[in-house]
């Protein structure tokens, strides 16, 4: 008698404690604009923030809420805008996007931060015959460096023995 009494009580505590998470989800219930998801559905989905925001949802948010233009959306192109348009009611703007390096790459702009003198030649292991050389970055990765990390890098590439 004592199983059965403890399967019972613990039915109805669980049922209790179901009808009170369902009340307070429909009394805690936060409406949101259903355009907000129809934004999000038309977005790339990759999160980037070349937006500006922090991504695809604060985004969406954003075009909806704040009236954010709709072709921000760099990995979605003028497909993502020219849907987002139509569900905003507006039209997409054609502006077409261009990388841009903004590091001026040459030693006159970007002067090495300070100068690499070995005390002796670094002996390499004897495992290996030669250092590979260092695999240049693309210019995205340049632009966003914070300091002048080209010429850095050459000058450490001088300093190591070949």
């Amino acid at each position: 008698m004592n199983i059965v009494s403890a399967v019972i009580l613990c039915t109805i505590v669980g049922a209790i404690g179901a009808v009170v998470l369902v009340m307070a989800a429909k009394f805690m219930a936060v409406e949101e604009d259903p355009r907000i998801e129809e934004v999000s559905a038309c977005l790339a989905g990759a999160n980037c923030g070349g937006c500006g925001y922090a991504g695809c949802a604060d985004y969406a948010k954003a075009v909806v809420m704040d009236g954010v233009p709709c072709d921000k959306c760099a990995p979605g192109g003028p497909k993502a805008a020219a849907a987002i348009a139509k569900i905003m009611g507006g039209e997409a703007s054609a502006v077409e996007k261009k990388a841009v390096v903004q590091c001026q790459g040459n030693s006159e702009h970007c002067k090495p931060s300070y100068e690499y003198k070995a005390s002796r030649p670094v002996p390499l292991p004897r495992t290996c015959t030669a250092a590979p050389r260092p695999v240049p970055l693309p210019a995205s990765a340049w632009a966003t460096a914070p300091r002048c990390v080209s010429s850095m890098l050459s000058t450490l590439w001088t300093a190591w023995p070949r």
